[in-house]
C-alpha cells in the first residue's frame, strides 16, 4: 500500500516487492531492483529477485506499465544501494546468491536504457544506502555475504565524470549541444586567446579581475552562447578549462537570463585542459536558449561547453561545436595603461607601459594623450617615456587593432613642486649650452629621454 501523509488519501498499491530504495527523477518515483521475500521460494527466501523497474508518475497519479516502463535491470539483485547522480539512476551491489554483489549499473530515465559502470573497488556489499556528495557516491557499511552481518568501512565509489563502461543497451546521443567558446558572442573584458591543445586551437579568458559577486550584468563582462534546444528538460553541463592555480578556477553562469550561478568548486586545478561537470542539472527550454559565463576569477581559460541529457563526460575535445560557422568574428583590443612612477616631484620622468594590452589579431597601434597647462600632448608606442611639470594629470591610451577596432583605458599621475628653499636645483644636460665637441643623444631610460656626450678626445688635464 501506498500513502500520502495526508490521512485517508491512499495511491495506487505498488507491485508487490521489498529490500529495495525507491529515487525520484522529473517527478516520477523509480522501483529498481529488490525482492519478493518468501519462504520455498526458488533460491530460498533472497533468491526471488525482480527484474522490473516499476514507475509511478506523479502527474497521473498511476503506475507506468508495458512499453512505457524501462528496461529490466541487466543483473537482479536485492537490498542495493541507489542513488540519482546527474540525469542517471545508479544500483550499487545488492545480494542474490552467497555473496554480496561488486556490480554497478545505471539507468537513463529519459531513454529507459542501461549501461555497465565500473565494480566496487573493495568488495560486494548490500543492506546500505548511498549518499551523493559533491559529485561522489559514499556508501557507508553495509554487510558482504547475503544475509550476514558484517559492517564494512565506508567506500568512496568514483566521481561522477570518472564513470566508464560500455551500456548494456547504447543510449541515443541526443540532446547534445556543443559551443566553442570563442565562437560565442565574446566580450571586450575578455581575450581570445591561442593554444594548439584547446578545441579549434583557441580558448577565451577573461584579462583582469576577480569579483566574488556577479559583476555588474554588461556584455564586456561575460561571454555568450546562444543556442537552440531540440527539446526542452534537464541538461549536464560540462565545461573543458585550463584552471593553473587555485586562484583561477572558478566563474559564474546563468541561463536564459536568470539568477547567476558560481562554479566555484570542484573545477581541476592543472595546467592542460580538463572536462569538468557542474552538479546540478540545468533546465532548458524547447528552441532558443542562450549561456551566460561572467568571470569570477581571472586567469581561468575557458574552451568548450558541452550539454548532453546523458550524463556522459566527453572525450578529448568532445562533439563538433554547432555554433561555429566559420573564421570568429575580431575581437575588440582591451587597453591596460600603467605608469612608473605615478607621483613625484617635478621635473618628473614617468616610464608609459601598454604592455599587458591585449587582442586577438594584435594591436598595431599605441597611442597615449594628455594636456600640460592646457596644450595636448601626445606619444607613441608600446613603452614612452615622458617628463611632466607639477599639477596633476590623466594619461589616455588608446589601442587600435589591424581592423580598426580600440579601447581605451586611463592612468593618473600627480607631479608636487619642488619644496621652496630646499636648495634643490634640476638641471638637464641637453637643455644647457651644449658646445660642438659633444653629441646630443637618445635614450628612454634617460631624464627627458636624452643625454649629452663627448665624440672624441681623452684628457687627463683641463682642456
Amino acid at each position: 500500500m501506498t500513502r500520502l501523509p495526508i490521512p485517508g488519501q491512499r495511491l495506487p498499491d505498488a507491485p508487490a516487492r521489498d529490500h529495495f530504495h525507491a529515487v525520484v527523477v522529473n517527478n516520477k518515483l523509480y522501483l529498481a531492483s529488490g525482492r519478493r521475500s518468501r519462504f520455498g521460494g526458488s533460491g530460498g527466501t533472497i533468491g526471488d529477485t525482480e527484474a522490473v523497474v516499476d514507475v509511478y508518475d506523479f502527474a497521473t497519479g498511476q503506475w507506468l506499465s508495458g512499453n512505457n516502463l524501462p528496461d529490466n535491470i541487466p543483473t537482479q539483485r536485492g537490498g542495493a544501494s541507489v542513488a540519482v547522480l546527474g540525469a542517471e539512476i545508479i544500483v550499487i551491489g545488492g545480494e542474490k546468491t552467497t555473496e554480496s554483489l561488486l556490480k554497478t549499473e545505471a539507468l537513463n530515465p529519459s531513454t529507459g536504457t542501461w549501461r555497465t559502470l565500473a565494480n566496487l573497488n573493495v568488495t560486494g556489499r548490500h543492506g546500505t544506502q548511498a549518499v551523493v556528495y559533491n559529485n561522489d557516491i559514499y556508501l557507508p557499511a553495509g554487510a558482504k555475504t547475503a544475509g550476514g552481518n558484517e559492517i564494512l568501512p565506508t567506500e568512496n565509489y568514483l566521481e561522477a565524470f570518472s564513470f566508464d563502461g560500455p551500456p548494456t543497451t547504447p543510449p541515443a546521443n541526443s540532446g547534445l549541444i556543443s559551443l566553442e567558446a570563442e565562437c560565442a558572442t565574446v566580450g571586450s573584458g575578455w581575450t581570445v586567446g591561442s593554444d594548439n591543445t584547446a578545441s579549434g586551437g583557441a580558448y577565451v579568458v577573461f584579462s583582469n579581475g576577480t569579483t566574488y559577486s556577479p559583476p555588474a550584468d554588461i556584455p564586456a563582462n561575460r561571454v555568450r552562447f546562444s543556442f537552440n534546444a531540440s527539446a526542452a528538460g534537464s541538461y549536464n553541463l560540462f565545461a573543458r578549462v585550463k584552471a593553473p592555480t587555485s586562484s583561477d578556477d572558478s566563474f559564474y553562469f546563468r541561463v536564459n537570463g536568470g539568477s547567476w550561478l558560481a562554479w566555484s568548486s570542484g573545477i581541476k586545478i592543472g595546467n592542460s585542459f580538463q572536462w569538468n561537470r557542474f552538479g546540478t542539472l540545468l533546465n532548458l527550454v524547447s528552441g532558443n536558449n542562450t549561456l551566460d559565463i561572467a568571470y569570477r576569477e581571472d586567469g581561468l581559460q575557458l574552451d568548450k561547453i558541452i550539454l548532453n541529457t546523458q550524463n556522459q563526460t566527453p572525450a578529448n575535445f568532445g562533439e563538433a561545436a554547432s555554433n561555429c560557422s566559420g573564421t570568429p568574428s575580431n575581437q575588440a583590443p582591451v587597453a591596460v595603461a600603467q605608469a612608473s612612477p605615478n607621483a613625484g616631484v617635478a621635473p618628473l620622468t614617468v616610464n608609459l607601459n601598454g604592455s599587458q594590452s591585449s587582442d586577438d589579431k594584435g594591436i598595431v597601434s599605441y597611442q597615449w594623450t594628455w594636456t600640460e597647462n592646457g596644450v595636448a600632448k601626445s606619444a607613441s608606442g608600446v613603452n614612452p617615456s615622458i617628463t611632466l611639470p607639477a599639477g596633476t594629470f590623466t594619461i589616455s591610451l588608446q589601442v587600435t587593432d589591424a581592423e580598426g577596432l580600440s579601447d581605451t583605458e586611463t592612468v593618473s599621475i600627480s607631479v608636487n613642486q619642488p619644496s621652496s628653499g630646499s636648495g634643490l636645483i634640476s638641471l638637464e644636460a641637453e637643455c644647457a649650452t651644449v658646445g660642438s665637441g659633444w653629441t646630443v643623444g637618445s635614450d628612454n631610460t634617460a631624464s627627458g629621454g636624452a643625454y649629452v656626450v663627448f665624440s672624441n678626445g681623452t684628457t687627463y688635464s683641463p682642456p
